[in-house]
């Protein structure tokens, strides 16, 4: 839906090409359809590059934008359970006919600044898949990066989730409440709280549970009100993704107490453990709030 960048994501992206920053992995979260496959191509596009001050003339973009480079690989969850084997990763006999990233980082860059291997819905990797793609991303050879998109970070291991950039893509507002089925007065609630949570003091951390239990029963589903409070939370985690920059893990927590919800966790518990937890994580040893 949105494929034009934000200022920020291309300042980022603009940094990221000096390649002086010793970052070797990206991983771009968000909502489906908030441009993060784009963002993952540009970043890629710039990490190939081979004059980032003149990629008019280079022919790495050049080939990059034909579709002929050989130093970039995109992965892509396959088959009808959508799924990233590990096979995709590393060789086995079920997936001969894939290249797998390793055989692909066996050679430096031919063509290309550095080699870039593409990730998308890296949520989708199964357990094995998922092991054998930390061990590269801890020990990444020379001239390799990596680009990972997700709609589901609470999916991925924290042990690679630790080892990338990770990047929140926000939807706009029209687009959170298209893409959610969100009626206007709940998501002005949930938008509030959120805000709200930048300087709440963890003593109120009930009443602002509270808070995010009326505004999920506002949200309008047919499928009865475990549907809507998983709704209410994964609003609130894109817009924790908004205003709440300064502790980036609040999101990630919102995200797990989504899954938690959907998984017949009790949405009045977990409503009251998330804010209780962002509350205090926010606060840093010293008892200053952020």
């Amino acid at each position: 839906m949105n494929s034009t960048a934000s200022r920020p994501h291309q300042e980022l992206i603009s940094k990221l090409a000096e390649g002086t920053n010793g970052v070797h992995a990206v991983m771009f979260y968000g909502l489906e359809g908030v441009g993060k496959r784009d963002l993952a191509r540009q970043l890629a596009k710039v990490w190939c590059c081979l004059d980032p001050t003149d990629a008019a003339e280079c022919r790495a973009c050049g080939a990059f934008e034909r579709g002929t480079i050989p130093d970039l690989l995109t992965v892509r969850p396959v088959g009808a359970s959508r799924i990233i084997r590990l096979g995709l990763i590393v060789p086995t006999k079920a997936d001969e006919e894939s290249v797998p990233i390793s055989d692909f980082l066996r050679t430096g860059p031919l063509m290309a600044r550095h080699k870039v291997v593409v990730i998308e819905d890296a949520d989708r990797m199964n357990g094995d898949a998922a092991n054998a793609l930390l061990k590269m991303i801890e020990e990444p050879p020379a001239k390799v990066k990596f680009v990972l998109t997700t709609a589901s970070i609470s999916r991925i291991l924290p042990t690679i989730r630790s080892r990338c950039l990770c990047v929140a893509v926000e939807a706009s507002e029209e687009m959170t409440a298209t893409v959610q089925g969100i009626p206007e007065e709940a998501w002005n609630r949930i938008d509030h709280l959120a805000r709200d949570l930048k300087s709440m003091h963890p003593s109120h951390a009930l009443v602002a549970a509270h808070r995010l239990r009326e505004a999920a029963e506002l949200v309008e589903s047919e499928d009865g009100a475990r549907t809507q409070n998983a709704m209410a939370v994964s609003l609130l985690a894109e817009r924790l993704c908004v205003h709440l920059t300064s502790y980036p893990e609040a999101a990630i927590r919102a995200v797990e107490a989504h899954r938690r919800i959907v998984g017949n966790g009790s949405p009045i518990y977990q409503f009251d453990a998330l804010i209780a937890d962002i509350l205090c994580r926010r606060a840093d040893p010293s008892g200053h709030r952020r």
